[in-house]
């Protein structure tokens, strides 16, 4: 096979975590921990940074979290991850008056090579539940989802009153399991209730395969976290687009496997799309393809403030050897910004110059001396509006 040529190596592949734990430790006197992860990166300094973190579950030793977390993968680098879970007990951002439950260390290289890993969590040097790490590449583009269920004679669960049903949507990983990508809020104590809108991409949905299994299932909600299953089913992106094409609504039966078993039983309720908008979410790519320009504005102070601008001390300082600040700034913003401007033209905006009394129909490629902007061949600087003195050359 031939070598691509004058095409560039792909620099990573976006990956996301999904992340869910079992057997964690009860740290709750009256109910059980609530947990959060959250997701370090070592730095190249040793120091750890924050890349992410899920939502927080309440009353759950064994919870499956909805939000993922999207790393930037890169073969040829060793990237460290420490995963730490905390049990939350206040509404502060911070994890620091927090309790740590338990925490792990790997690389990111390690979990893409396993796809589904699974470890121990530690804390103080003892085990305190496991984690599990299932990895996907992201696909890009997509389209982003509005969803509105609503539930039709659900079982009822509670023993003083209805059920307080919420939905929960799966999709099928490769190997055949599923994991938990939308969890909605219940509706107290209603066995026909009608949902808010669901909103999520269908990258995240189905990974934007409209083929790809779903699995809806519908539960009780309990204040204990003992969350009872009413029943589920399971469907696609494109059959739930072909359903709301039609024009009477359909109804999915949500079956509980163990009443399948009862004489008689058809199912636990009923599961009706409502209705579902599909939004195109176009990449950037897409967009400059399409023909969206980029206009290159900068604005350069010419105060006093910034001192002498014969004194190398002045942020003004011009030398052909030691570029100043501004010209650093323009050459590292404008050379990637000019190749998407229709014209190849920047404005320059000279705040507080006072311009001599010249033609504003300037030849050739303007260089603002002690500005910062020489050196820019490719640029044409189509005017400048300013107030204060500064000296502008001409260049043929």
């Amino acid at each position: 096979m031939a070598a691509s040529v004058g095409v560039p190596p792909k620099l990573g592949y976006f990956v996301e975590l999904h992340l869910s734990c079992q057997n964690l430790k009860d740290t709750d006197v009256l109910s059980k921990s609530d947990p959060l992860v959250a997701v370090y990166s070592k730095t190249q300094s040793g120091s750890w940074t924050e890349l992410g973190r899920t939502e927080c579950v309440k009353n759950s030793l064994n919870p499956s979290f909805t939000k993922s977390i999207e790393i930037c993968y890169r073969f040829e680098e060793k990237q460290d991850l420490k995963f730490t879970v905390y049990d939350i007990d206040n509404p502060t951002e911070s994890l620091s008056d927090d309790e740590l439950l338990g925490s792990i260390e790997c690389s990111l290289g390690e979990v893409v090579s396993e796809r589904v890993y699974t470890r121990p969590l530690l804390s103080k040097g003892k085990k305190s539940g496991t984690i599990k790490i299932q990895v996907e590449e992201v696909s890009q583009g997509g389209s982003s989802i509005e969803l509105n269920f609503s539930g039709h004679g659900l079982d009822k669960k509670d023993l003083f009153g209805k059920s307080d049903p919420y939905l929960e949507l799966s999709r099928m990983n490769e190997d055949g399991s599923y994991t938990v990508v939308h969890r909605n809020d219940y509706i107290k104590n209603t066995l026909n209730p009608v949902w808010p809108t669901m909103t999520l991409s269908s990258n995240l949905l189905c990974n934007n395969n409209p083929d790809r299994p779903i699995m809806v299932k519908c539960f009780d909600w309990d204040a204990d976290g003992g969350h009872d299953l009413i029943g589920e089913f399971k469907t696609s992106l494109k059959e739930l687009q072909a359903a709301s094409d039609k024009k009477e609504k359909i109804d999915w039966k949500l079956i509980n496997a163990k009443k399948t078993k009862k004489k008689n039983y058809d199912n636990s309720g009923t599961i009706r799309l409502d209705s579902i908008k599909i939004t195109r979410i176009y990449s950037f790519l897409e967009y400059i393809m399409g023909g969206t320009t980029i206009n290159f504005t900068v604005g350069i102070d010419f105060t006093a403030s910034n001192g002498d601008p014969d004194k190398p001390s002045s942020l003004h300082y011009y030398s052909t050897e030691y570029p100043n600040e501004y010209m650093n700034a323009l050459r590292a913003v404008g050379y990637i910004c000019q190749d998407y401007d229709r014209y190849g033209m920047t404005i320059v905006y000279a705040m507080h110059l006072h311009v001599l009394n010249i033609s504003m129909q300037l030849p050739g490629n303007a260089i603002v001396m002690r500005a910062g902007v020489d050196a820019i061949p490719s640029f044409h600087f189509n005017y400048i509006v300013a107030s204060m003195i500064m000296h502008v050359f001409y260049v043929a």
